[in-house]
Parts: C-alpha cells; sequence; structure tokens
C-alpha cells in the first residue's frame, strides 16, 4: 500500500534532488542517486569510537520548540561505536548538529582532525521512525538524511495504515500521506542504499545493539481501520463530522507509533512515542493496550513520558505501576515543554522522579557493571 505522492512544490528549493525525486523523473533520478553512491568511496568513523563497553540514550533539548522527540543512543564495544537516531524532531538541526558533533570527536580521537571537512569520512548510523509526525520526522527528511557526512545504514518505520487509502479526513493532517512520502522521497535521494525495515502491525522485533538489544514494537492492530477509529471517537468524544475529519488522522498515526526498548548489562530504557492516553475513564486506549499487549517485557529504569507528557495526566500511574522499575536510577522523561505542568505535578504527588528538555540535553548511560550514570549538557563521548 503506497500512500499520495506530495506535492513536489511543498518541498524547499534547495533540496533539488528531492524534488527531481518527486518528479517525473523520479525512477532516472532514484537510479543516479544510488549510481553515485555505489561509486562514491566512504569510510566509516565508527570504528574510531571503540573502547571500554556501554550504552547511552541521550534526549536532547529542544528550547526553540514546545516539544520535539529527539534521541540518539550509542553503544561503545572495543571494535566500534554504533549509533541510531530515533526521530530527530522539528527541523531545526538541532539533532544533526549532536550527529555532527560526535563525528567530530571521533575522527579527533582517532587522530584525523583534518578529516572533519571530509565527506567521505561518514559517520553510520540506523534511523528509528515511531511516527509520522512534524515534531518527529521533518528533522531527518531536512537536515539528517541529507546530510554528506551521514550514511544512514537501516530505517525501521511503522507499516502504513489503511486509512491513507480513504478520502473522508483532511489529507493535510494524515502524516501517513505527505510526511511518510517527504521523508521516503528524501531517503530515496540522499541515502539510497539504506535498508528500509517495515514493522507491520504485530511485529516485535530484537536486534543487537552492541553487547545490548534495542526490542522495537509495534501495536496489534490497525488504529486505522473503520471499527478501532469509531472507537478512538467513542473514546475521545468527537462527533461532529468536521472534528472527526480533523483529529481522527492525527489520533491513528500517534496511536499506530513504534516503541522501542533498549537492554545493556540487566538495565533497560524505553522510548514509548506518542502512545495516546487521554482519559481515566477507558482502559484499552492506545498506550492500555500497548501495555497489556507486552506486559512487564516493557518494564524499564528510563522511560520517556508517552506524547510528551503534555495533557496526558491519565497516564501517570501506568507508567508508575506498571513500567517504571523501582530502583535509585528510576527516572521519568518528559519531552514537552509543557508538561513539567501537565504530568509533572502527578508524578512529583507520587514520588515519581522525573526531568524534562526545557533547558538541557539529558543522557543516561548504562555501564558493564549495571550502573546508570545521568548527565547532563551536550552528548560526548565517555
Amino acid at each position: 500500500m503506497q500512500p499520495i505522492p506530495p506535492n513536489y512544490r511543498e518541498i524547499p528549493r534547495h533540496f533539488r534532488r528531492m524534488r527531481a525525486i518527486a518528479s517525473r523523473f523520479g525512477a532516472l533520478t532514484y537510479k543516479l542517486s544510488r549510481l553515485h553512491a555505489l561509486l562514491t568511496p566512504c569510510t566509516s568513523v565508527n570504528a574510531l569510537g571503540k573502547g571500554t563497553p556501554c550504552v547511552s540514550l541521550s534526549f536532547l533539548a529542544h528550547p526553540a520548540k514546545d516539544k520535539s522527540d529527539g534521541f540518539i543512543l550509542t553503544s561503545r564495544t572495543e571494535k566500534k561505536l554504533e549509533v541510531w537516531v530515533s526521530d530527530g524532531g522539528f527541523a531545526t538541526g538541532e539533532t544533526l548538529s549532536e550527529l555532527l558533533s560526535l563525528r567530530k570527536q571521533l575522527l579527533k580521537a582517532g587522530g584525523f582532525e583534518k578529516e572533519i571537512n571530509n565527506p567521505r569520512c561518514k559517520l553510520e548510523v540506523t534511523y528509528l521512525v515511531s511516527h509520522f509526525h512534524i515534531d518527529h520526522i521533518n528533522e531527518g527528511i531536512y537536515h539528517i538524511l541529507p546530510s554528506p557526512f551521514i550514511r544512514v545504514k537501516q530505517v525501521y518505520f511503522p507499516h502504513i495504515s489503511v486509512y491513507a487509502q480513504d478520502r473522508d479526513h483532511i489529507l493535510e493532517r494524515n502524516g501517513d500521506i505527505g510526511l511518510r512520502s517527504r521523508f521516503m522521497l528524501s531517503q530515496r535521494a540522499y541515502q539510497p542504499l539504506a535498508d528500509m525495515m517495515d514493522m507491520p502491525f504485530g511485529a516485535c522485533r530484537t536486534v543487537p545493539f552492541g553487547e545490548g538489544s534495542i526490542t522495537l514494537m509495534m501495536p496489534d492492530i490497525d488504529w486505522g481501520a473503520p471499527e478501532y477509529r469509531k472507537r478512538l471517537a467513542e473514546m475521545y468524544d468527537i462527533t461532529a463530522p468536521e472534528e472527526l475529519a480533523k483529529a481522527t488522522p492525527v489520533q491513528v498515526i500517534n496511536s499506530n507509533c513504534l516503541i522501542a526498548r533498549i537492554e545493556y548489562a540487566g538495565r533497560s530504557m524505553l522510548l514509548t512515542g506518542d502512545a495516546m492516553k487521554k482519559t481515566f475513564e477507558f482502559d484499552d486506549e492506545p498506550f492500555d493496550r500497548l501495555v497489556s499487549q507486552y506486559g512487564d517485557t516493557l518494564k524499564s529504569d528510563i522511560v520517556k513520558y508517552p506524547h510528551h507528557g503534555q495533557a496526558r495526566n491519565p497516564a501517570w500511574k501506568t507508567v508508575r505501576d506498571k513500567l517504571l522499575i523501582p530502583s535509585p536510577d528510576a527516572m521519568v522523561v518528559l519531552t514537552g515543554h509543557n508538561a513539567h505542568t501537565h504530568a509533572a505535578p502527578y508524578l512529583t504527588e507520587n514520588n515519581v522522579p522525573w526531568v524534562d528538555l526545557r533547558e538541557k540535553t539529558h543522557t543516561f548511560t548504562i555501564t558493564p557493571d549495571g550502573m546508570i550514570r545521568h548527565t547532563t549538557g551536550n552528548v560526548t563521548l565517555l
């Protein structure tokens, strides 16, 4: 199933290769992009990051936006540094800046400082897309994928909803149409050799991550199917046709998000995407179903609060009782500026530790002995 191609005129003019991919010459441009990538020699800088094993998850600050999910995951082994980027946030350049900073650190540490401006020395990354909304995907479309200093090896992303085939909603609100298409155009234009890993509904896949692992989990249903869209409308009391056309596509994309759990040395960290929990009344909302579906396998020491923590107060009890492992290192991370007035009071009242990203990047590093170190500031190598 393919989404509707976006209007190429919506792509900024300076992204000429992406505009060409969106035009009638797209197939030829893609072939040329692949041929250019295959014939252009490049060197991975990841091997320069080898050292004492550890796994880090950095929640990136975003002072210019009120909410944004951009994460950088690194796993260091005695052979290399493996890097994942999850979502990326708005197209502010902040996530790309951190990735380029890591690349610079690697080149300096290896004694190759003269190669910092050489695009043939590339940082290899795996890209994780939780869902196709602007505050999660635009950084990838317009900054990370086009960067000549980044080589994307793989992209994991959620399967497209059947809702993309319906025409009873505002198309501009459906990220499975415009934003998914633009991401795929950017990938084909700038990272044509990347392996595209489509995660079907109900899929649960564990992949190696250095000496640890990352488990990727999809909801067991497509919330864009007619019966589940109807259930969303019932739960959230959406009845007017204009509201259904406006709100439902946003809810469907949020509900179909891909979540990830990182595990290393007996400790774990959980990224919950924008799974929705909006009421105390119902126990079968998208976030409830995810937690019921995967059960104790979701329990983690560090938990990203679902949907930024903004106006999602009812989720705090599930986070506390079913997701967060009680330990001195336990922490809930709120990724929205307004979360400190929405979700945070409930967490504070119930003695659940939390941090937010209004001003600082927060990094959690798991060491081989199972200790978790919490630091703030820019992403740096140990």
